[in-house]
């Protein structure tokens, strides 16, 4: 549970507070090394569940919210090497994400 989550009066709608997560898969994982080159790690096929309560700041609308996203995947690879003094570099040169399904849940009340 992620407690004081919250945000400023006058900016909209935000997460109120107790943002809990119910579920959490990593379903693929994977870390390889390519010699000369660096590093290529991914995470694929992943889930989470949370949910919140939110409210409306410059009035006194209020609710809870129940949020899934499923299939969701990032790949980065990485270049490792050193600079001319031998210090470690690194740099991205990839990197790519998507998301399969989104399923968000909202309830609310007018005080």
């Amino acid at each position: 549970m992620v407690n004081e989550i919250g945000g400023y009066p006058g900016k909209g709608i935000v997460p109120e507070d107790r943002l809990r997560i119910h579920r959490f898969l990593l379903r693929n994982s994977n870390l390889s090394l390519h010699p000369g080159q660096g590093v290529r790690a991914s995470l694929s096929n992943n889930y989470v569940s949370v949910s919140g309560n939110w409210k409306v700041f410059f009035t006194t609308l209020y609710g809870t919210f129940d949020l899934s996203v499923d299939g969701t995947s990032i790949s980065i690879s990485l270049n490792l090497g050193k600079d001319q003094s031998g210090r470690p570099t690194a740099s991205m040169t990839h990197c790519s994400n998507s998301t399969g399904h989104v399923s968000i849940e909202i309830s609310g009340h007018l005080r």
